[in-house]
């Protein structure tokens, strides 16, 4: 018996095409986020405050429809508070672009502190084990 083998499947993929246009239109935005950081760190909150006031509208949304659920007012609180912030930043983006960098500075500074006292704390082990 004989059998006859069959090309792989193409598997979906994107072009070549699509991903160089990706690619030239994230350099462009890179070297102008470098040439003028303040806008971009403005445009940043602005996109985070949209994004935050359609999160907070969806999980509204998806905790109302589930409100048989456990957690029901913790889940609207949740969302509530996604919207707040998104309005919040929408309204004042150049207090959130500096309001991000915050963040962003602790979240990097907690992270350290985390590293760190794993890596004391990993310390007597490793040397254990030589």
């Amino acid at each position: 018996m004989t059998t006859t083998a069959r090309p792989p499947a193409a598997s979906p993929s994107l072009s070549p095409g699509w991903s160089l246009a990706l690619g030239i239109l994230l350099v462009i935005a890179g070297i102008l986020a470098l040439i003028a950081p303040v806008v971009a760190a403005v445009a940043a909150a602005l996109y985070v405050g949209w994004f935050a006031i359609v999160a907070g509208v969806i999980a509204v949304v998806v905790a109302i429809r589930t409100r048989s659920e456990a957690n029901f007012g913790w889940r609207v609180a949740v969302g509530v508070l996604y919207v707040l912030l998104g309005l919040m930043l929408v309204a004042n983006p150049a207090a959130g672009a500096a309001s991000l960098a915050l963040l962003v500075g602790a979240l990097m500074a907690g992270s350290g502190v985390v590293e760190i006292m794993l890596a004391l704390k990993l310390r007597p082990i490793l040397l254990c084990r030589h």
